[in-house]
């Protein structure tokens, strides 16, 4: 089963003058986040990036790949969303688009975080266990 990936990205140069700067600041989230997809999601098809209020692509992004999908928000949808949520709404339009799709900011990230390793399981287990005593360690003191 291949899985497509759709990251909204906005340049930092593309900034809304009352909000705060931190926001749109870029702190080459994009470059990370590709590189936790393309090594933690074997099954991936393509990334699409949607390029939020039409702004450019980063310079370092290689076009050409054939894995990597750019597409404006106006090839989406007119007039472009302010809403992050309400943009997603439109993602189904992408044209080549798998029936399974992850969608992800540039500062989400994968990790090789495996919830159901023998070690985990017994983590959880004593943390809902020390969690349980102490509140009643907190009663007698």
């Amino acid at each position: 089963m291949l899985i497509d990936c759709i990251i909204g990205y906005i340049n930092h140069n593309k900034i809304i003058t009352n909000q705060s700067i931190n926001r749109y600041r870029d702190n080459n989230e994009l470059k990370y986040c590709i590189r936790s997809i393309e090594k933690y999601l074997p099954n991936l098809n393509k990334i699409h990036i949607i390029l939020g209020q039409n702004c450019k692509p980063p310079d370092w992004l290689n076009l050409n790949n054939k894995k990597l999908n750019v597409i404006k928000e106006s090839e989406l949808y007119n007039p472009i969303q302010l809403n992050s949520e309400t943009k997603k709404l439109y993602y189904h339009k992408i044209k080549n688009l798998t029936e399974y799709f992850i969608t992800f900011d540039d500062d989400f990230y994968l990790n090789n975080f495996d919830l159901f390793h023998p070690l985990r399981l017994l983590n959880l287990f004593f943390y809902k266990l020390l969690k349980h005593y102490s509140s009643l360690f907190y009663l007698l003191y």
